[in-house]
């Protein structure tokens, strides 16, 4: 039995309001189609349907919705079909020769008064499930939305021979309005719906792939870390062994030269993975600039007499501080002369400076070089940014030196700018940091220098320790070797030795436990203890009770400084 409506006013929960009109057929307007929530659609739709068959006096009537790019229809609400006429119409092709199909193609209402007279359905399908269910008549009304899209179509159907009255029609539009809006909204919000999912999705994606990135870089950086330690150490050998031979001279500062490279693009991509990582600390303290310049100006001097540049270098009037790590400024300030050197043509002039006020510190780095493209000048700072220039040009690195530099610099609360005045005028980056007040007699933060004579290496990597060792005998001094922390016990009791190069990354006992045990022993207790390992490890070393850090692969021109060793003659 088909549904009807009360006759007295209502408002339903979808918002649609009935009102009885003169000639006691039912006219509808939205209160608020957005209050609809998506899962109230399928009721107001029904609603609808059922006001539109009161409205024609029809048997049967349904509401489809354009979905898949708007070349289908889907079924939303149905009175009066066939359980399998029902699921026939479930999707509709919009290009068939079904009513509904013709009527949304074309944008305008279709009536077939006899489906058994109609051309169009002759033979197909449609005609038969028509049959099935006993229809004779049927009306599409396509509906357009404000915006002129068509999103569905309102249909009736009866069991007779039926040609709808021209007043029912016209109510029937106001009917369609008033669902096209309807329907326009709920599938503006779907799409919105989708969009947002596929947009999270999306972010979810990267941000996995971001962290699977980083996990990677990291593993490939400590791998590479392992082998070339000793490849370096065994260079440094090789140049103290073979001073005196003339013809290995290029051969072995090209070999320096390049492990120097490949070191430090390993540091880098270890850097950016903790960085990334939010895994990277600071170990801060009072830090004087000018040992930072003289620290910084060291690790390029290489790069900058290889490429002939007249480097100026403008120190503070007096000491100037600031709260930091030493190490970490030193690597940012030796980035952007690394930078500078690089990006300059040889022989050029780079320039570096310090200006200082009452409550900030700035370290200019300027040249003559090739200048940053006007466009490229915003991410400069950015992760893997390099012009085509660079590219094209080979100069090397990976991109990530400067994006480095720019956090470091943020979390020791300050910031770094960079300014170009054209593409080939040069360049200048500038590192502003707050400056610290020591008070009278307050420790500098400098390094300790300790003289040591008997060296012990504890290295499980057998060629890394070996080639270390072979290194400070070079140099003149005495140095053992132990593979494993308790033939590193045993070598420490029977040596005494006045300072203990040690790896963290010791199997069974690593090196925190060992240099704890060390440290237990009263012979061993003004035993000077170097760790080696990852940057940030400084912090947990100090804490076992270290008094040094260096960074694998240990650079010997800083383990020489720790120690205080001069090569002897």
């Amino acid at each position: 039995m088909r549904s009807r409506m009360r006759d007295d006013n209502f408002v339903d929960k979808g918002g649609i309001r009935t009102t009885p009109t003169p000639d006691g057929a039912a006219g509808l307007r939205m209160e608020s189609t957005t209050s609809i929530e998506a899962t109230d659609l399928g009721a107001v739709c029904g609603r609808i349907v059922d006001a539109a068959l009161q409205l024609l006096d029809a048997d049967c009537a349904s509401i489809q919705t354009t979905v898949a790019a708007r070349s289908e229809l889907q079924l939303l609400a149905a009175r009066g079909f066939t359980a399998e006429a029902t699921a026939f119409w479930q999707r509709v092709d919009a290009g068939s020769s079904s009513c509904c199909g013709q009527a949304l193609r074309r944008r305008e209402r279709i009536v077939i008064a006899d489906v058994e007279q109609d051309e169009t359905l002759a033979g197909t399908e449609d005609l038969r499930h028509l049959r099935l269910c006993g229809i004779r008549a049927v009306q599409s009304t396509p509906l357009v939305s404000p915006g002129g899209e068509a999103v569905g179509v309102l249909s009736t159907h009866w069991r007779r021979e039926y040609q709808p009255p021209q007043a029912a029609l016209r109510s029937l539009d106001a009917v369609a309005l008033l669902v096209a809006d309807l329907l326009g909204h709920a599938l503006t919000a779907e799409a919105l719906r989708r969009s947002d999912a596929a947009l999270r999705s999306r972010i979810a994606a990267l941000e996995q792939t971001a962290r699977e990135k980083n996990e990677f870089l990291a593993m490939l950086a400590h791998e590479l870390r392992n082998p070339l330690a000793p490849i370096r150490n065994v260079g440094e050998v090789l140049v103290h062994l073979l001073h005196d031979h003339s013809a290995a001279r290029r051969p072995l500062a090209i070999l320096k030269r390049q492990t120097q490279q490949l070191t430090r693009l390993v540091d880098d991509l270890l850097d950016i993975s903790r960085l990334e990582r939010n895994r990277l600390t600071l170990e801060e303290r009072p830090v004087e600039i000018g040992d930072v310049l003289d620290q910084a100006v060291e690790t390029v001097q290489p790069l900058i007499r290889e490429q002939g540049h007249r480097l100026t270098v403008e120190r503070a009037a007096a000491p100037v501080f600031v709260l930091g790590d030493r190490a970490r400024l030193i690597q940012c300030v030796g980035n952007l002369l690394h930078n500078a050197a690089k990006y300059t043509e040889r022989g050029g002039e780079i320039r570096i400076g310090v200006r200082d006020t009452d409550t900030r510190v700035s370290i200019e780095v300027s040249d003559n070089g090739a200048g940053i493209p006007g466009d490229l000048l915003p991410h400069i700072f950015d992760l893997f940014v390099q012009s085509e220039e660079t590219l094209a040009n080979s100069r090397g690195g990976l991109g990530i030196g400067l994006a480095i530099v720019k956090r470091l610099v943020e979390m020791h609360g300050g910031s770094v700018e960079a300014a170009s005045p054209s593409e080939g005028g040069g360049s200048s980056f500038t590192i502003h940091l707050w400056r610290l007040e020591l008070p009278p007699g307050a420790p500098s933060g400098a390094p300790p220098q300790a003289h040591a004579g008997c060296v012990l290496v504890v290295d499980a990597n057998a060629d890394a320790a070996d080639t270390i060792a072979a290194i400070l005998k070079a140099t003149g001094r005495r140095a053992e070797v132990a593979y494993s922390a308790l033939s590193a016990l045993a070598a420490a009791e029977r040596l005494k030795p006045d300072a203990v190069l040690l790896d963290l990354e010791l199997p069974r006992m690593n090196g925190y436990e060992l240099a704890r045990r060390l440290r237990a022993q009263p012979a061993l207790c003004e035993t000077l203890l170097i760790a080696m390992g990852s940057r940030e490890d400084e912090r947990a070393a100090r804490a076992a009770g270290f008094d040094e850090h260096l960074t694998k692969p240990v650079d010997v021109a800083t383990l020489e400084r720790v120690l205080a060793l001069t090569p002897t003659d």
